[in-house]
């Protein structure tokens, strides 16, 4: 282009036609930028593979942490990394692949271009450039540290607002709207700060720049202007050579702010970096001291020996517990709140990890099992109403058969009585839940538990804890227990309900959730005992 310029100025000089020239001239303008397009647009698309990519790798470890170190670093930090820290590596990414590169191209191309023209305008255009430039290596140099605090701060909110909505309808009902709405006011204005700071440096690069070029173009107008009266410096170098500095401009100014995006990435980079190196739980834990021993036939389903847990930077939840669950049977387990009994239960499954002592489950230490076979062998209804955001028929096939039949399903619901209520929805079983679902906080805790009941029929351990809270007693049974978990094993299988419970013991038995008493109370943890076909079942008297 800097050539066909010049033969069209060389033309008007000469006072020959212009039209080939300046044709020549818009064409390769006009090729120039379609090409420019297309490679942008499919590298463009290349880049947001990557970022799908890295997206669903961030995702499918985290999933895979450790219950600790995801509670610890909180869904909203966790989310801003898995979305727009992805999406920040994303843009690096295409920067790097498209912007830099043909920037940096376009900017060796016009040095080069000049030096071809006049080596000595080139070194006074380039000084100029480097020294009223100085000013970018610092504002690059803050880019890195002020996205990364970007980013924490964007953790900080999203953590805060996903928390107010979380427990929306208790700050309704408490009406702390108003300090709800400062909590994450405050949140924003940290990350709103933290953002203003990052818009400063990058509103900055663009007048450096701009004040870069017209100094050099002062310069390289005034040197060549002394030239030209020598007679050194013909005025068609001269034109050229002002055109080709314009032209500079452009590309220099990519190529700046792609090294300012490529520097946040990098930040973003290492942040997802520090997340996929925190070690995911394992199949089969290695600990220091581990011996896989062989399995062992045991009546047992459940035994601990002398057993003790310790969250970290606290004291033992559990010190030197023992107690076996027969592998048939409704077992209780009950201690005041804050006890220990849900950590009993994320022992079995290894959700979490003992420092001390033995733990088996049918027999076979829990660290020889593989994760994956330990925890299809756990139905797992918790205490909070925790449904998966998809359909009725997703939340009752979650861990069982991928592919179950209707009649399974709907024989499932009938267990909970909550039959009626799905098939009153326009869906039926196929009906929407999660965001505006149509289920009461009882009907959910039922849903939770007609999921057990479908897989009751191949799993050896069921664990309940404090699920019946919200729960009605049944209609002319007086009891919760036609719930789905027969604890007589009559389907085929050894069944071992595992429950607990710390609400006051007021119901008749046989009852789903047992709490604590002032004798209960006197040891953190009891195991109560087991019942059996055939056999009174266990009371807190006894």
């Amino acid at each position: 282009m800097p050539w066909t310029l010049s033969a069209v100025v060389t033309a008007l000089v000469q006072g020959e036609p212009v039209t080939g020239a300046l044709t020549a001239l818009a064409s390769l303008t006009l090729t120039a930028s379609a090409a420019q397009a297309g490679c942008g647009r499919l590298l463009a698309n290349a880049g947001e593979r990557v970022a799908l990519d890295l997206r669903a790798r961030v995702t499918r470890h985290t999933l895979c942490l450790p219950l600790a170190d995801v509670r610890a670093r909180g869904a909203g930090d966790l989310g801003a990394r898995i979305i727009h820290d992805t999406g920040q590596v994303r843009v690096a990414l295409e920067s790097g692949m498209v912007h830099l590169p043909a920037a940096a191209f376009g900017v060796i191309a016009v040095l080069a271009a000049l030096a071809y023209l006049d080596p000595q305008l080139t070194l006074v255009a380039l000084a100029t450039f480097v020294l009223v430039g100085v000013p970018l290596a610092g504002v690059l140099a803050r880019t890195r540290r002020v996205a990364t605090a970007r980013m924490k701060a964007l953790g900080r909110l999203n953590q805060r607002l996903h928390s107010c909505l979380q427990t929306l309808t208790l700050v309704k009902t408490c009406r702390y709207e108003a300090t709800a709405t400062a909590a994450v006011g405050l949140a924003s204005a940290d990350y709103g700060h933290v953002s203003a700071a990052a818009s400063r440096l990058q509103a900055a690069i663009g007048p450096l720049v701009g004040l870069a070029q017209q100094a050099a173009m002062v310069a390289l107008t005034v040197t060549a202007a002394h030239r030209i009266g020598e007679g050194t410096l013909s005025p068609k170098t001269f034109g050229t050579c002002f055109f080709l500095l314009l032209c500079l401009a452009s590309p220099l100014t990519v190529l700046v702010l792609g090294a300012g995006q490529l520097r946040a990435g990098q930040a973003a980079r290492d942040r997802l970096d520090e997340l996929l190196s925190l070690p995911v739980e394992a199949e089969v834990p290695r600990q220091p001291g581990f011996v896989r021993r062989a399995r062992v036939p045991s009546g047992d389903g459940v035994a601990f020996r002398q057993v003790t847990f310790a969250h970290p930077d606290s004291g033992p939840v559990l010190r030197e517990l023992s107690f076996t669950v027969p592998a048939v049977g409704l077992s209780l387990l009950v201690g005041p709140s804050g006890a220990g009994k849900s950590t009993v239960f994320a022992l079995i499954t290894r959700l979490l990890l003992a420092d001390h002592g033995d733990i088996e489950v049918l027999g076979e230490e829990v660290g020889s099992w593989r994760l994956s076979q330990l925890r299809r062998r756990v139905a797992h209804v918790d205490q909070q109403a925790v449904l998966w955001e998809g359909t009725v028929r997703d939340n009752l096939r979650m861990g069982g058969d991928p592919h179950p039949s209707d009649d399974q399903l709907w024989d499932a619901l009938d267990t909970v009585e909550l039959r009626g209520t799905v098939e009153r929805f326009p869906q039926g079983l196929d009906a929407p839940l999660g965001s505006g679902r149509p289920l009461s906080g009882g009907q959910c805790q039922r849903l939770s538990m007609a999921r057990a009941a479908h897989r009751r029929r191949s799993l050896p351990v069921r664990r309940t804890d404090v699920t019946t809270g919200r729960l009605r007693r049944t209609a002319g049974t007086g009891s919760r227990e036609p719930l789905g978990l027969d604890p007589s094993g009559a389907h085929g299988h050894p069944s071992a309900p595992l429950r607990t419970g710390s609400g006051p013991c007021h119901r008749d038995p046989p009852c789903t959730d047992c709490g604590h008493r002032p004798s209960a109370a006197a040891q953190p943890v009891r195991f109560v005992g087991g019942s059996t076909r055939g056999a009174a079942p266990t009371t807190h008297a006894s």
